[in-house]
């Protein structure tokens, strides 16, 4: 589990949630990607100033299958998709997929 908003430096990931919270995204237009890794100084995501306010998270539905590119896909460095696994509600479990698409 990544519960840091991030970008994978691969070409492409499907992710699906089978049982629990899915995944949480961002959209490129309402983040700050200064923000991502390091540059959060040891911040929450909620207060390190990578996003205005929590309303711009978006988050798929459990049984979605989403693609996610990252940086290494073809034409797409610094535009990585932003997503990060959910907060889990106290006992409760998440079962989910993933499957990385790697280059060459």
């Amino acid at each position: 589990m990544c519960p840091r908003f991030h970008f994978d430096r691969i070409p492409c990931r499907l992710i699906t949630t089978y049982q629990g919270v899915a995944t949480e995204w961002l959209p490129n237009m309402l983040a700050d990607r200064s923000k991502l890794g390091p540059g959060n100084q040891g911040k929450s995501d909620e207060r390190s100033g990578l996003f205005d306010s929590v309303a711009g998270i978006q988050q798929l539905n459990r049984g979605d299958v989403a693609l996610l590119k990252g940086e290494t896909w073809e034409k797409n460095l610094d535009s990585g998709h932003i997503h990060r696994s959910p907060q889990l509600p106290r006992d409760s479990k998440r079962l989910s997929l993933t499957l990385d698409f790697v280059g060459d």
